[in-house]
């Protein structure tokens, strides 16, 4: 049954307050009528008591308005990132090795222990940028390796089209073009992925900018899940291939 308790707590509580007033206001014309001389400065009084507390309240609740919040612009938005990180008890750091033709760069370290960079680039100073590097763990760059140039495409496509439905910018890196368009870089392995996105300095407030952060380890996770799908049936034959070596 529903609880009402305070609805009539505050029905009574109006009527009681709407008594006492007209009772004071009763009390006061009746002792002005006869003439008493204390109504009129008690008038005066309570007249200046009720201006006092109007004002009173009025300041209060001045000071109870929050203050806006700093507008983010390209000189705030280092100091911004830093307030941020630092209240949410995100990892900060620079990075390693640094990063070239940019205002700043800064490696954020989640709680899954998934590292984002966020940076300040010189040829898009407008905008912030978010990226998070991955590459395949070593079973899995061994079985890609193994794989024929087809089946090697065929396991990229599908990263790229989850990631593409899922609306994730990224980029694919390899040492040999394996898929039409992909970036030859001269990575250490075969394979990287990179998360990307950016974001306009000055539509960036605390909320957006952690909505970016989600977005590139959502990001992270569709690869690592896409790549495990796409891979699982050439580690079941990898797997059937020792156990028939090992009889």
């Amino acid at each position: 049954m529903e609880d009402n308790s305070w609805l009539t707590h505050g029905v009574v509580t109006s009527i009681i307050a709407t008594l006492l007033v007209a009772g004071g206001g009763f009390v006061i014309g009746y002792f002005k009528k006869k003439g008493a001389p204390w109504v009129v400065p008690v008038m005066y009084g309570l007249g200046a008591a009720v201006l006092l507390a109007a004002l009173v309240i009025a300041i209060v609740g001045f000071m109870a308005i929050p203050s806006p919040k700093p507008k983010t612009t390209p000189d705030n938005v280092e100091s911004q990132i830093k307030k941020w990180v630092e209240i949410n008890g995100v990892g900060i750091t620079r990075p390693t090795t640094p990063i070239p033709d940019t205002y700043f760069a800064y490696m954020l370290t989640l709680k899954n222990n998934n590292q984002v960079m966020v940076g300040r680039a010189k040829n898009n100073s407008r905008r912030l940028d978010f990226q998070l590097y991955l590459q395949p763990s070593e079973e899995d760059q061994r079985i890609l390796n193994a794989l024929s140039k087809d089946d090697a495409s065929q396991v990229l496509q599908e990263v790229t089209r989850d990631l593409g439905l899922a609306k994730i910018g990224h980029t694919i890196s390899t040492a040999t073009p394996l898929i039409q368009g992909a970036t030859i870089s001269p990575f250490g392995v075969q394979l990287g992925i990179v998360i990307q996105k950016a974001v306009p300095i000055e539509d960036l407030d605390e909320d957006k900018f952690f909505q970016a952060v989600n977005e590139i380890d959502s990001g992270a996770m569709i690869v690592k899940s896409s790549m495990g799908l796409a891979l699982r049936p050439y580690k079941k034959q990898t797997s059937l291939a020792k156990e028939e070596k090992s009889k």
